[in-house]
């Protein structure tokens, strides 16, 4: 690719950035959800760890060795991601709602990058929270979980990796949420479709042959930030690469229904 291929590339490409960015950080909901996530994922990883801290004592042999004190303190992801999920189909179905959609296609008629970009900055932003989220809560449980020995650092084998990851986690189904706002504009039945997604595993996983089960995405979430895994469950990279390719697929469907439907 030439030179002036990619400058020009860079030149239609920045006015989409910064207009998207201004979209999703004057949204009216943005601060108030960041905040929310980062409250709720915390309050929920202290709560799993303080209970686990609690029953100790009185835990058989084999749940201490089955506990991950590095995932019950991060359990709070589960939150974050659905709280950010929903900001992020909001970011898609609120101008769809407004009408603003058709404005934003009238001044920059490239629909799928313009959807791309979007896609990519709400999930920088999910990731970012997600990471704080993450490392709040795991420095805070490890803390709660230093009175029975079992408590771990940020430096043992897999506690950053688990950090990092859940973070990319969140950011990846804040992709799926961009793109089921996309595909159904309507923000309850996306945010009801995301959250069957995050959570629903539970729900229709023992339907399922038990090969199947672990590439579920509620299951291949958890796997993000586990470190002592059970014999089922996907490795980390596994679960991270599943999760991507998901949400690829489902942004491919999004920026193909947006290019061919009347905003």
């Amino acid at each position: 690719m030439s030179t002036l291929t990619l400058t020009h590339h860079a030149a239609t490409l920045r006015p989409v950035i910064g207009a998207e960015w201004t979209k999703v950080r004057t949204l009216r909901a943005t601060g108030v959800t960041v905040a929310v996530a980062l409250g709720a994922s915390v309050a929920l990883s202290l709560l799993a760890v303080n209970g686990q801290r609690q029953s100790w004592a009185t835990m058989t042999p084999q749940a201490r060795a089955d506990f991950d004190p590095v995932s019950a303190a991060l359990v709070g992801v589960l939150l974050t991601t659905l709280v950010l999920g929903s900001l992020a189909a909001r970011a898609v179905t609120t101008e769809y709602a407004t009408g603003m959609l058709r404005t934003t296609f009238t001044a920059m008629p490239h629909r799928r990058q313009v959807l791309i970009t979007k896609a990519a900055i709400v999930a920088a932003v999910a990731v970012a929270v997600g990471l704080v989220a993450n490392a709040v809560s795991f420095l805070l449980g490890q803390e709660l979980l230093a009175s029975t020995g079992v408590a771990v650092s940020i430096g043992d084998p897999g506690s950053a990796r688990a950090v990092v990851f859940g973070a990319l986690g969140v950011g990846l189904f804040a992709v799926v949420a961009v793109s089921l706002g996309t595909i159904l504009r309507r923000a309850t039945t996306a945010n009801i479709l995301l959250a069957l997604l995050v959570v629903g595993g539970q729900l229709i996983g023992p339907a399922l042959p038990a090969d199947a089960r672990p590439y579920l995405p509620s299951a291949a979430l958890e796997a993000l930030v586990t470190t002592n895994p059970a014999g089922d469950t996907l490795a980390p990279l596994t679960a991270l690469l599943v999760l991507g390719a998901g949400a690829a697929t489902l942004l491919v469907v999004a920026t193909t229904v947006i290019a061919r439907r009347d905003p």
